[in-house]
């Protein structure tokens, strides 16, 4: 696949609660409160930024996030598990990074193929330090909260370590340790602050691979529980039906088939009780690959 690297700064601090909002198709739906200590911006409700409100102001924007990539909808897909791991496991986490990088590269092809232009982003980056980083202290009473690599002071403390603004809210000053140290003890692993592995991420940008299937969909039309399928470039593609809007109920035909030379076929639905289901109609190409889908009401139009 033709991929064009560049790279993009992250936010600050360099947390995953500032950085993949920001992230997100959904940055503009946030705004920084005028005090934080978990540093999540707020929707316009005021609920912070957690995943469950960062996938619904994506749903607003008409963005998906299920795992069944069918259609032409712009879809946020999270994998991975990179920050999780270092974490957990600190510096044991590299043993887990290529099969990590294997996982991820496979399913951006994947995409790719089916013809879906990929947009790989991160939130921040991070430090890795086997043995420990460097410890900064910050002064006994003076921190609202304190993460490894950053901390909230309290108002009219005075200390000497560095603040800068928060990106949600510049009336909110954060402090960041200095260079590659850590305010907490033991982190082989750790982020928040500002040197360049935190703030300069990637950002990749993978086009769909020449030569992916295309097809169209031109007509389906029911008869009884039959349905009648024909698609332009649909020679050789195999039609299949999937319960639920979104096709997560997996297929409902007695047998999925392929279209002929003309690009037509037929499916039948066996169990009467599905009549009047939401489902979908798909059209896979080589390796199951989804080429083309339409939604359809099982039974009806």
């Amino acid at each position: 696949a033709a991929a064009d690297v560049s790279w993009r700064w992250a936010g600050f601090p360099t947390v995953t609660a500032t950085c993949k909002p920001l992230a997100s198709p959904a940055a503009s739906r946030f705004i920084g409160p005028a005090q934080t200590s978990d540093f999540y911006p707020s929707a316009a409700d005021g609920k912070p930024a957690e995943q469950s409100v960062l996938l619904r102001e994506m749903a607003a924007l008409g963005w998906r996030a299920e795992e069944v990539l069918v259609g032409c909808d712009p879809c946020w897909i999270e994998h991975g598990h990179f920050d999780r791991d270092g974490h957990d496991q600190q510096a044991r986490m590299v043993d887990r990074l290529e099969s990590e990088l294997a996982s991820l590269a496979g399913r951006v092809l994947r995409l790719a193929r089916s013809g879906r232009r990929v947009r790989i982003a991160t939130d921040h980056g991070w430090l890795l330090l086997p043995g420990g980083l460097p410890v900064a202290k910050l002064e006994a009473g003076l921190t609202e909260t304190k993460w490894s690599r950053c901390a909230v002071i309290k108002d009219g403390a005075a200390t000497t370590a560095s603040r800068l603004p928060w990106s949600w809210n510049p009336a909110v000053s954060v402090a960041t340790a200095p260079g590659a140290h850590a305010f907490r003890v033991g982190q082989d692993y750790a982020h928040g602050g500002i040197s360049p592995q935190e703030c300069v991420v990637p950002e990749i940008l993978v086009a769909p691979l020449a030569g992916a299937r295309r097809a169209a969909i031109v007509a389906a039309e029911w008869s009884g529980l039959r349905l009648r399928i024909q698609a332009d470039g649909g020679d050789g593609l195999v039609a299949d039906i999937l319960l639920g809007a979104d096709g997560e109920g997996g297929s409902v035909v007695k047998q999925a088939l392929p279209l002929d030379a003309d690009g037509k076929t037929a499916l039948l639905v066996p169990d009467d009780l599905l009549e009047g289901k939401p489902a979908l109609l798909v059209l896979r190409g080589d390796s199951g690959v989804v080429v083309a889908s339409r939604p359809v009401v099982i039974g009806g139009s």
